[in-house]
């Protein structure tokens, strides 16, 4: 298993954009929660590599080779399911620097801290 992260305002974002939640942060936010708290538990109890989404798509790809070689998976030369295109809030201030938060995602931060210390590298 490989677990794949994103920055929690921008998930929030995007569920509230895809489900009609319709300016109902505090819900998204809190599946964006729930979602990473298990796999949190899990990146604890068992070796799963852990990649931030909120890279540039160059910079992702190449952990996710990386990642695929110490498992001896096969890794193909490209790695073309990553779609741009559907990324709908790529807040830049996000994308260039991980560690930004605010107010609305304080209760977040102790998590998604937690998950950038534990990303591969």
């Amino acid at each position: 298993f490989i677990g794949t992260f994103r920055h929690p305002l921008q998930v929030a974002h995007s569920i509230c954009k895809r489900e009609g939640f319709a300016h109902d942060e505090s819900r998204a936010l809190s599946l964006w929660d729930t979602y990473n708290s298990i796999l949190i538990s899990k990146v604890d109890k068992y070796p799963i590599p852990l990649i931030s989404f909120d890279l540039s798509p160059t910079e992702y790809q190449k952990k996710l080779k990386r990642i695929a070689r110490l498992l001896r998976l096969p890794t193909p030369d490209s790695i073309d399911f990553y779609d741009e295109t559907l990324i709908s809030n790529n807040y830049p201030e996000i994308r260039s620097n991980n560690q930004k938060h605010n107010k609305t995602e304080e209760n977040h931060t102790h998590l998604y801290t937690k998950m950038l210390k534990q990303q591969f590298l």
